[in-house]
């Protein structure tokens, strides 16, 4: 893909697994920037008319095509993109949460650009306090780990979370059954 991006070239992400849809399907679109770690790459779809975020390891094969040059080069655009890799055309809020040392060690491990935004406190406690592009990537991290941090802010964060956790369904041996 790499080739097709210095060639200007359009490709097809072939059988795509989207998170966001629950769907395969086949994308066109013209790649043109991966981000830092190259775990996905920038595209610009025309069939939805916007540039978006594609996770590499969803792509079952991706097939070049030499014949078809990019059409669409001024509207490539590379949106924001938090520590939770999450992109958006903004940051919506500053996430600010209070990590116990299990939580600091996960977040820096998962998310290694998330460090740049902590702050020591203690031995044991830790600040993160990151622009976020949305609830969902802090949320599923602050969920998996609610004993283990505190949400500091903000407001419209903690009303998310709140709202995730009043929906939970808690599953049992009766309700399996």
């Amino acid at each position: 893909m790499i080739w097709a991006i210095e060639q200007k070239l359009c490709v097809e992400l072939v059988n795509y697994r989207s998170a966001n849809s629950n769907k395969v399907s086949t994308r066109f679109v013209e790649p043109f920037a991966f981000t830092t770690n190259y775990q996905q790459v920038w595209c610009y779809e025309p069939s939805s008319g916007r540039s978006k975020l594609f996770k590499v390891a969803r792509i079952e094969k991706v097939k070049v095509h030499k014949d078809r040059p990019w059409q669409y080069q001024q509207s490539h655009h590379n949106p924001e993109v938090d520590v939770f890799r999450i992109a958006a055309h903004g940051y919506i809020a500053k996430a600010k949460l209070l990590l116990n040392i299990r939580a600091y060690n996960l977040l820096i491990e998962e998310y290694p650009l998330a460090e740049k935004y902590i702050t020591k406190q203690t031995d044991t406690q830790y600040i993160f306090d990151a622009p976020i592009c949305s609830f969902d990537g802090v949320g599923r991290f602050v969920i998996g780990l609610f004993e283990d941090i505190q949400v500091l802010g903000d407001e419209s964060l903690i009303r998310f979370i709140n709202k995730k956790i009043s929906r939970l369904k808690l599953i049992t041996t009766e309700s399996v059954a």
